[in-house]
């Protein structure tokens, strides 16, 4: 990627519009990522991987008891509902697969943004 450069009109420092992309990123935890800050970022999340063709992550968990899912999936669920994350989890005795993903109705694109991953850190 090329760096590009404007001149600014009131004191002609030169400002870089790359360094203005990165803070609007840093500014907007909403945005989509791009696949290789996921990928970055998931190599710090273990359990955690990629789903739904990039569009989504998953963790699936086993427990000792069937109890401990469900506990783990309401805690998941409060969580998810509270902060407003759509997730999809789904209990098979001793195993959970939880899935997160960003809203995906009324013609959004989806995908994986800072805010969502930062969730899935929180969940373990």
């Amino acid at each position: 990627m090329s760096e590009e450069n404007v001149s600014s009109p009131k004191d002609g420092t030169v400002q870089s519009l790359k360094a203005e992309r990165v803070q609007t990123e840093l500014a907007a935890p909403d945005a989509r990522l791009k696949a290789e800050r996921v990928q970055l970022r998931l190599k710090q999340m273990p359990g955690w991987a990629l789903a739904l063709k990039g569009k989504a992550i998953d963790r699936a968990r086993e427990f000792r008891h069937e109890e401990d899912a469900v506990d783990y999936a309401t805690l998941v669920l409060r969580m998810a509902s509270r902060e407003r994350h759509p997730v999809r989890v789904q209990i098979a005795g001793k195993s959970i697969l939880v899935t997160l993903h960003d809203h995906l109705g009324q013609g959004a694109r989806g995908g994986i943004t800072d805010k969502l991953l930062d969730f899935a850190a929180r969940l373990g």
